[in-house]
């Protein structure tokens, strides 16, 4: 998680990955994958209370369908 230094709200959420038995049989560092990121994933410019609201207010009037698919 990335936070705002001024004010410590979060700005971005990122999601991981690696195989461990993949990195244990070729005794070296695990490869890492970006799983996905929140922003990007649900269309939010950041993860402030305000994008929040916006995001919900579109699944609640129907103009975020394709958010709901997630």
């Amino acid at each position: 998680m990335y936070l705002e230094p001024t004010n410590l709200l979060p700005v971005e959420y990122e999601t991981w990955s690696f195989d461990l038995d993949k990195a244990n049989k070729a005794l070296r560092q695990p490869e890492w994958k970006l799983q996905y990121k929140f922003s990007e994933t649900y269309g939010l410019k950041d993860l402030s209370p305000t994008s929040f609201m916006k995001y919900a207010e579109k699944m609640i009037t129907g103009d975020g369908k394709e958010a709901l698919k997630y």
